[in-house]
């Protein structure tokens, strides 16, 4: 009977365990519940959060298309030039465009001090063909009737040029002979009478063959001595006397072109003074004339010979292919 009571005893203590189980179980489940429904509550307030955060929204940037507009430099002329003489501050070489109605349209002055020269290319050029060179030594705006160079433009757009050259006399024919003499000085030493050359032959004969002029130029003779170009005197008709005697003697001068080279010597030169092995030539100079110093245009020069003799003819030569300027002209279109 006593071990019937103590079972008993011990079936209530597993029940009453196992109903305190349930209870905890049912507590447990309870806390669980309530931390899912605290869990699904934060989800939404950080559902809510999120969705109140406004949505970002991204603008294409507009597309600007830029256009880049290439300016043509301004259209040049390169002159290149050979053989004119600097003129100095006494004048200006100006290069001129002539319209098919021969009016002159001016397109800037240069010097020769220089190499090539660029201009600019004038406007306003009525259908230029012509172009001029002309030495101007006054501010009229017409070019001056001494024109040293001429040419014609020719080629197409783009590829435009001139060549250049002299015009105002055809010098192919010229010729010309001398003599050592001293007119001048009528009956001083035998010795001056090669201080002097004049253009003749012996017996007295015209011997300077020159073409006439255009407007606008002369002739004028010179001789070098020690290196240095010493007039003899301008002239335009050399069938005439020139027009000076800066070194001649006090006796009149036959009337030919020449000069006895006897009294007031350049400085650094002593007169009277031997001309044999010193050159002779004849220039074409502008009119008026802007320097002292020889153009450069040359037709006729010879060099007296070291053995020569007084009253005995000698004759120069014709240079005019060498010794005369030329230029061309190129128009730079861009």
């Amino acid at each position: 009977m006593g071990k019937i009571l103590t079972a008993l005893a011990s079936i209530a203590l597993v029940a009453s365990a196992c109903g305190g189980g349930e209870t905890n179980t049912a507590s447990q489940t309870e806390d669980d519940s309530s931390t899912v429904e605290e869990t699904a509550e934060t989800s939404e307030e950080v559902a809510e959060t999120t969705t109140a955060v406004p949505e970002t929204t991204t603008t294409a940037a507009p597309t600007t298309t830029t256009t880049t507009t290439t300016t043509p430099p301004d259209p040049t002329m390169t002159l290149t030039f050979d053989g004119l003489a600097p003129l100095g501050d006494g004048g200006d070489y100006e290069l001129w465009f002539v319209g098919g109605d021969g009016t002159p349209v001016s397109a800037g002055v240069f010097d020769a001090d220089a190499g090539p020269v660029e201009l600019p290319l004038p406007n306003g050029i009525p259908g230029a063909v012509e172009l001029k060179v002309s030495i101007e030594t006054d501010d009229d705006p017409a070019p001056s009737n001494s024109i040293v160079l001429a040419g014609v433009i020719d080629g197409s757009a783009g590829e435009r040029s001139a060549e250049l050259s002299p015009d105002f006399a055809d010098f192919s024919s010229a010729s010309g002979q001398y003599i050592l003499a001293t007119p001048t000085d009528g009956t001083g030493t035998p010795e001056n009478e090669r201080s002097g050359v004049w253009w003749t032959v012996i017996p007295r004969a015209q011997s300077l063959f020159l073409p006439e002029l255009a407007e606008g130029w002369e002739y004028e003779m010179w001789q070098v001595i020690d290196g240095q170009n010493v007039t003899g005197g301008k002239f335009t008709d050399p069938f005439a006397p020139d027009q000076a005697a800066p070194y001649s003697g006090p006796d009149p001068a036959p009337p030919l072109v020449g000069e006895d080279y006897l009294l007031n010597a350049p400085e650094g030169l002593t007169f009277p003074v031997d001309l044999r092995g010193t050159e002779v030539f004849i220039s074409v100079e502008p009119l008026p004339d802007p320097s002292i110093e020889s153009s450069g245009i040359v037709p006729l020069s010879g060099i007296v010979p070291a053995d020569a003799i007084d009253h005995t003819a000698y004759a120069v030569d014709n240079v005019s292919t060498d010794r005369s300027p030329s230029a061309t002209l190129t128009i730079n279109e861009g």
